[in-house]
């Protein structure tokens, strides 16, 4: 890095010239801009380093070729001659924060999203104090190696996307933020790669893609402006050049070239490459002005004097001279970042709500056991909560676990809403149990008339055969009645043929209640996982599975697949039926026998009908009450009994609760950005709420 002037006094404002010109009105109201201006310019620079990626910032930024004169232009605006890289080459973003105050300057970093908490938590306390502008270029020179670990290769990387800032105060000092971007290298030389140049380029182009990006574009006078890189580079990130302001420099280097003076005085005036924010001219000090460390209020005389003579005095005011450049650029910031507060207000809270919802997902820090402990018996209860209210259908208990969902249909029900869930599962069960529990459909006279038989199941192809009654007579139970023949008188028949009959007639039973069973469970099982991942930190629900639900779950279902098969085996065994409806039915069948003189195969289909439906009805409320939710469903209320986590080891807790190196890194990064976006979001709102407004001049 070059040293700067030797001499030790900062320069605390731009003195304009003994000219009373308009120009020199219009730099003062700028610098007149009140406490409101400096207070959003303050916020969106704390943004900067609190803010996600995906939250991008309203800001000017500086670019342009290499030597294009990109460090005169701050040198201007700022009053502090900015120290140039020997080599020429800038290798990371600059954000100079101009504000004013006591005559004071200091360096540090904001830390890029990619770096380690370790390297934010050291860029954060690195900040170096400058009591004379002969100290700045050192600290320039301590930053960059912070930032490239004291190699200046790099160690392999050869541009950085951390970003230098350098603060710099003073009474008058026109209230400004700008980043200043590495210039764009036309060729690779000893010192740079194609790939350097690449990484380069890559930075500057990266920023000036933001939509919210201001691009201040440099274009020297000392060649023809089309064979500028930047130029290009802006009508490929700002298509229009919608927010594009040119600024050109070196202009009294055209002054032997009329020509090509010519075209950049038409060029400033917006007439041949049009930009929507104009375009505007300074004068650079010469290398002689340079050496003889020339004051900023001389330097600013001259270019006036400069800009009042030759062909340049034709240029409007406000388009010509650093003072009207201040002028426009902080009028232009304050607009810029007023205008987009509202959304980035929005961005803010989003990115602060998922930052809160991944921090929320890792679980509090637990270094000791009694720790552990404390933690994993808070999420037994708060799991068990929610597993009571998923069973009892309480869904006001826990608002935050039960919801409808955005794009769910009437026949659709979250997997947390346990009991809704259960309750429409078995009513289809019920609904299947009756419209194709038999083996097949009696049709025609003598059949009871069912208010579930519904014609259009008819047509699916897993519905019953329908079969008339009399066929069925014949060929069905004139079958069992010659095959079961036993001691009985001429003209009797085995009682036990009804029996048969039916077993035969509710084959289909097993199948449809394993069904039913396997729906509840995975019904079950999915509310499980739901309430594991609402309550339950990311790190400890792996471990959580593998070592207690999964055995837990399989307890629940063995049990029910247990239940289930006596129930079916009960079916098998047909049982008696006592009861009054059974008696009622019966002698309504003894009644209409003896009328209809019905035959002994229709007498026995129709005692078989009648105890069917009872039979099927006691089967579908023992499915549902004593399968369903005596062991799969009240059985989720012993998955997180307390006594377990009593029993547990402390090898056994450690391995659950503990956090990893990896867990640890990634909770201080999240507490780091929760903080960061909470204050963004509070001074975000404070100057919403304050509805600011450009302080009026005079």
């Amino acid at each position: 890095m070059a040293n700067v002037s030797s001499t030790k006094e900062i320069p605390s404002k731009m003195a304009s010239n003994g000219n009373s010109s308009n120009v020199s009105e219009v730099a003062g109201q700028a610098r007149g801009l009140g406490q409101e201006q400096l207070r959003i310019l303050d916020v969106i620079d704390s943004l900067r380093s609190a803010t996600p990626e995906d939250v991008k910032l309203p800001q000017l930024v500086v670019v342009g070729d290499q030597s294009a004169g990109k460090s005169s232009v701050l040198d201007a605006i700022s009053g502090i001659p900015i120290p140039k890289d020997p080599d020429g080459c800038t290798r990371f973003a600059t954000e100079y924060r101009l504000r004013r105050g006591t005559d004071n300057i200091s360096v540090g970093i904001i830390p890029s999203k990619s770096r380690s908490p370790e390297d934010k938590d050291k860029f954060s306390q690195l900040r170096w104090p400058i009591t004379d502008k002969d100290q700045l270029s050192d600290c320039i020179k301590k930053c960059e190696d912070a930032i490239f670990d004291g190699d200046k290769t790099g160690s392999g990387r050869f541009a950085s996307r951390d970003i230098m800032t350098i603060d710099i105060c003073g009474p008058t000092m026109p209230l400004l933020t700008l980043i200043d971007l590495p210039g764009f290298i036309h060729a690779a030389n000893s010192k740079q790669t194609k790939d350097d140049i690449a990484a380069i380029n890559e930075i500057a182009v990266d920023y000036m893609s933001r939509p919210r990006t201001v691009i201040l574009a440099v274009v020297a006078g000392s060649t023809h402006y089309a064979t500028q890189v930047v130029l290009d580079k802006v009508s490929e990130c700002d298509k229009g050049g919608v927010r594009t302001l040119g600024i050109v420099t070196k202009p009294d280097l055209l002054s032997n070239d009329v020509v090509l003076e010519d075209k950049f005085l038409k060029l400033v005036k917006n007439e041949d490459i049009k930009l929507k924010l104009g375009w505007h001219v300074l004068r650079n000090r010469t290398p002689h002005e340079m050496e003889m460390n020339m004051e900023t209020d001389v330097r600013n005389q001259k270019e006036e004097e400069f800009f009042t003579q030759g062909k340049w005095k034709t240029l409007r005011a406000d388009a010509r001279g650093v003072e009207s450049l201040v002028a426009k650029l902080s009028d232009l910031l304050f607009e810029h970042i007023k205008g987009y507060l509202p959304q980035l207000l929005k961005e803010i809270q989003e990115g602060l709500a998922r930052s809160e919802e991944e921090l929320d997902a890792l679980g509090h820090r637990v270094d000791t056991v009694p720790e552990m402990k404390s933690e994993v018996s808070k999420l037994f209860s708060r799991s068990q909560s929610l597993i009571k209210s998923g069973i009892n259908g309480h869904y006001l208990d826990q608002r935050g676990f039960f919801h409808i969902g955005d794009n769910e249909s009437f026949t659709q029900i979250s997997p947390q809403n346990l009991r809704a869930r259960i309750r429409r599962e078995n009513i289809e069960f019920e609904k299947e149990m009756r419209t194709r529990g038999c083996q097949v459909r009696l049709v025609g006279k003598g059949v009871p008339d069912r208010e579930y038989d519904n014609p259009e199941d008819a047509d699916s192809e897993d519905s019953p055969l329908r079969v008339k009654m009399e066929d069925y007579e014949t060929k069905t139970v004139q079958r069992y009645l010659y095959a079961y023949v036993g001691q009985q008188l001429p003209g009797d028949y085995d009682p036990s043929i009804v029996f048969l009959l039916f077993t035969n007639y509710s084959a289909k039973w097993d199948k449809i209640a394993h069904n039913h069973q396997d729906k509840v469970q995975g019904i079950v099982t999915q509310f499980l996982q739901q309430v594991v991942n609402h309550v339950w930190p990311q790190r400890m629900r792996a471990h959580l599975w593998s070592a207690l639900l999964n055995k837990k779950v399989e307890a629940l279902q063995t049990r029910a697949k247990e239940e289930l098969e006596r129930l079916l085996l009960d079916r098998r065994r047909c049982h008696p039926i006592y009861g009054p409806e059974y008696f009622r039915r019966l002698k309504e069948l003894q009644d209409r026998s003896a009328s209809e003189k019905v035959s002994p195969a229709g007498e026995i289909v129709q005692r078989m009908l009648v105890y069917y439906e009872l039979a099927s009805n006691i089967f579908i409320s023992n499915v549902i009450v004593q399968v369903a939710e005596r062991h799969l469903i009240d059985g989720l209320r012993t998955v997180f009994d307390i006594s377990e986590l009593i029993q547990m080891d402390d090898q056994t807790l450690t391995s659950l609760a503990a956090e990893d190196e990896h867990n640890k890194t990634k909770r201080e990064d999240l507490e780091r950005k929760v903080t960061g976006l909470k204050k963004a979001r509070d001074d975000c709102l404070a100057i919403t709420r304050a509805n600011i407004q450009k302080p009026k001049t005079v």
